[in-house]
């Protein structure tokens, strides 16, 4: 039996934490870079510990969480097109 402090308590979904730094002469995708994915309790936790905090990050710059329905370094799509009149 693994000792307590070895057994992860797994999260519903798995979730990706991305890095958003502005800058203006590229596309937005490629301001967009995967820190790290995660499953369990532990994992959030130790990324949390471990990460800046948000509030220090300097100007321009942001966290995102994403449920991670996609492979990693795949970036998530969270800006979809309006769509034209008469489209399905």
């Amino acid at each position: 039996m693994a000792p307590d402090s070895l057994i992860k308590h797994p999260l519903q979904n798995r979730w990706a934490l991305w890095f958003f730094k502005n800058d203006r002469n590229k596309e937005w995708t490629a301001n967009l870079k995967l820190i790290t994915a995660f499953d369990t309790v532990e994992d959030f936790w130790a990324l949390y510990n471990h990460v800046q905090k948000a509030s220090k990050l300097p100007s321009g710059c942001d966290y995102s969480l994403f449920k991670d329905k996609c492979h990693l370094n795949k970036q998530p799509l969270t800006r979809v097109p309006r769509l034209t009149p008469g489209a399905i």
